[in-house]
């Protein structure tokens, strides 16, 4: 599960902080409003798409193998997996609220990110 945060809210923040006073000695946590899995990503990629995405769990070992055998190095597949590891764990599924403040509005949804251009 993740918070993740698009790169057009993460945008707007930066702007905002760079651009206005009262953010000197603050430090923010940038995240999404909600946290997702990868299921819900394909979920939402089967409304975009407008075909049924499913989401295949595979072990660490599994997809370190898989990368590997499509051609990349060793270790950045080993570094992957072990992020995909930290990602299953929790670790980045915190959200917050300090995004959608800075930028006046909801963070963007999964939906409207896979659409944005």
């Amino acid at each position: 599960m993740v918070a993740a945060a698009g790169r057009k809210d993460l945008a707007e923040a930066l702007a905002v902080v760079v651009t206005t006073d009262g953010h000197d000695d603050v430090t923010y946590s940038l995240s999404g409003d909600a946290n997702f899995t990868y299921a819900d990503i394909a979920e939402a990629m089967s409304v975009v798409l407008e075909r049924e995405v499913t989401y295949q769990p595979v072990t660490p070992e599994q997809l370190r193998a898989a990368l590997v055998k499509s051609g990349m190095d060793g270790e950045l597949a080993g570094f992957l997996a072990s992020l995909d590891e930290t990602i299953a764990a929790g670790v980045f599924a915190r959200t917050g609220d300090d995004l959608s403040r800075l930028i006046g509005r909801p963070t963007t949804g999964l939906v409207e990110g896979l659409t944005a251009k």
